[in-house]
Parts: structure tokens; C-alpha cells; sequence
């Protein structure tokens, strides 16, 4: 029986939204770690644009699947926070 070995991908640029509720999308990360594409799908419609325009900068250390770099299929909730 084989095993998948799975190492999932991390976060390493991750540019923060200016807002008030959080926001959800579903994302492809490509293998090399870059956004590919997004769409909305929860959250209040006004912070959709913002949302997926900072997802859209974020970039993420490959996801590894028997030491093959992936891509993935991902939901991220955007959380934002009130600035004086």
C-alpha cells in the first residue's frame, strides 16, 4: 500500500486588506506558488474586490505531494481589521 506524503504549501507574502468583515475565496495556487485564479465566495460583497485583490498578491511555498510541487485547490478567509 503506498502512502501520499503531503507537505502543504505556506504563505510567504501575504499583503493585508484595509476593512471591517472577513471575506471568503477560493483560490488555485499554482505549483510554482502563485495565485492563479479567484473567485468570491462568502462574505459582504463590498470587500470582494479588495479581498481578492490582496489574495492576488500573496505568494505561497510550493505544495510537495510525493516530492512532486502541486497545485491546489484552497478556500482563504480574508479577516479584516479597522486602522486609526
Amino acid at each position: 500500500m503506498a502512502v501520499a506524503a503531503l507537505q502543504a504549501g505556506k504563505n510567504v507574502y501575504c499583503e493585508k486588506p484595509v476593512g471591517v468583515t472577513p471575506a471568503q475565496v477560493r483560490a488555485v495556487i499554482a505549483a510554482d506558488g502563485t495565485v492563479q485564479s479567484l473567485e468570491a465566495v462568502a462574505g459582504d460583497p463590498m470587500f470582494f474586490a479588495s479581498a481578492m485583490e490582496a489574495v492576488r498578491q500573496w505568494r505561497y511555498t510550493p505544495t510537495v505531494l510525493n516530492g512532486q510541487r502541486v497545485e491546489v485547490d484552497t478556500y482563504i478567509t480574508v479577516i479584516y481589521n479597522m486602522q486609526r
